[in-house]
């Protein structure tokens, strides 16, 4: 299976995808992983692209491409990030595509998950991810990933890559919190472990 993650910033699909890309990587998938706005204007993320790289690195992803979108402003640029995605979908002709949900707070959350329907809408199944922290009411969990133990634990040993956001974003990083929401969404579906996903699109 060819499978593209799609984040407005980075860390956004490692972060709250990241059990998942371990099942998938152990099935044998092809993984591209793209971000948006590189967030490097913001000097809290000083190294962060670094460690975003090697998180990657870390997890297995095949290939990953960065593009140079102004963080909070993507939903200015809507019709570029359709053009970007839309070579991507003839280049990489992914099968799945994982992206925000479109309930989400955060505007380029919102502004990619649109942009991703409209490219990928009549070509593969379209799952947008649940954000801890920016996730909308309206988020419908609707799919799940089952997690092996193995999973959600490498997840958490990866995601403590992200030095600057432990030192930065304690409020909110927290690799167990991770961990602990894996359970929670585990217990829903009577398993250990999995991740929950709002199915936008699906195609068999």
């Amino acid at each position: 299976m060819r499978v593209l993650l799609a984040s407005a910033h980075p860390d956004d699909v490692e972060v709250n995808c990241g059990g998942t890309i371990h099942r998938l990587r152990r099935q044998e998938a092809e993984i591209c992983s793209i971000y948006m706005c590189p967030c490097s204007e913001d000097p809290r993320n000083v190294g962060h692209l670094e460690e975003h790289a090697a998180v990657v690195r870390n997890m297995g992803i095949d290939k990953l491409i960065g593009y140079d979108f102004q963080r909070r402003y993507l939903e200015y640029h809507k019709q570029d990030v359709r053009d970007t995605l839309w070579g991507i979908k003839e280049q990489f002709n992914p099968e799945l595509v994982i992206c925000p949900s479109p309930h989400d707070f955060h505007q380029d959350h919102r502004a990619l998950s649109e942009c991703c329907m409209t490219i990928f809408r009549d070509s593969c199944s379209i799952l947008g991810f649940e954000a801890l922290r920016s996730s909308t009411d309206e988020f419908r969990a609707n799919f799940f990933v089952i997690l092996s133990t193995e999973d959600a634990i490498k997840k958490e040993e990866a995601l403590k890559g992200y030095k600057t956001l432990l030192k930065t974003r304690q409020y909110f990083y927290k690799p167990e919190l991770y961990l602990d929401r894996s359970r929670v969404r585990g217990s829903q579906i009577l398993v250990d472990y999995a991740e929950a996903y709002e199915l936008m699109r699906g195609r068999l």
